[in-house]
């Protein structure tokens, strides 16, 4: 199972990892899922997360991403988190950055723990300076079916800046503990612009409560079949 939460990034379309600016706004997902669980950080506690990934569409070239986030429970329920990523195709290079938090709206032992996830993501792109990309607002659900088995679901409205249009983004995932240290995930994700994702991933606790490394490979479900592969470390102190 999950332990507290994840922060997030920019886009619901971009909700897939960092490749398309920071990877989905409300909560830098608990990975190997995009999809976020309700889980908030306790006060003081923090976490610090780098994730590699690499997007891929039939005749295109790829697109290299990197990002690293660090966020901290604040108390009060809520948490918040700060992060940057870079991405590259070819020689073009564009960054972003975003501000995301999470307040639970539950006690978290509630039989279905909600939480609200929001966040503001920036972005440069070659020949320009900073601009707000997008805002993004989030219902975030969780419920454990079995020991050991979680399902998350959410609900997200994003509103793109330079477009000045808003979109329905959604995520279902399934979480399953394998032993001690391990836990397999799987997700369909996506939002009312385009074609949904799905997405498989690890995850391995390889400091039990202190690090843990995973990867994830998704496709959207879509003709040209784009696909993205990511991996990522995370330690909490």
């Amino acid at each position: 199972m999950r332990h507290a939460s994840k922060a997030k990034s920019p886009g619901w379309a971009a909700i897939a990892g960092l490749c398309g600016a920071l990877a989905s706004l409300p909560g830098h997902a608990a990975r190997p899922l995009v999809t976020d669980d309700p889980g908030v950080l306790e006060r003081g506690d923090c976490e610090a997360e780098a994730v590699l990934g690499r997007d891929r569409a039939p005749g295109t070239e790829a697109v290299r991403a990197q990002s690293l986030q660090i966020g901290c429970g604040l108390g009060l329920q809520s948490q918040i988190a700060l992060a940057t990523s870079q991405e590259r195709a070819g020689p073009e290079r564009t960054r972003g950055l975003a501000l995301v938090g999470k307040t639970a709206l539950t006690a978290a032992d509630a039989p279905v723990p909600l939480a609200l996830g929001w966040g503001l993501a920036w972005q440069r792109s070659p020949g320009t300076g900073w601009r707000h990309a997008e805002t993004s607002v989030a219902l975030l659900a969780g419920m454990e079916l079995a020991p050991g088995r979680q399902l998350v679901v959410n609900l997200a409205h994003v509103r793109d800046a330079a477009a000045r249009q808003g979109s329905t983004g959604w995520g279902v995932g399934l979480e399953q503990a394998a032993g001690a240290d391990w836990a397999v995930a799987g997700e369909l994700y996506g939002d009312d612009r385009e074609a949904p994702w799905w997405n498989l991933g690890l995850r391995w606790s390889a400091v039990p409560e202190r690090v843990t490394l995973d990867i994830a490979f998704g496709r959207q479900i879509a003709g040209g079949r784009p696909q993205r592969l990511s991996v990522g470390a995370k330690l909490s102190f």
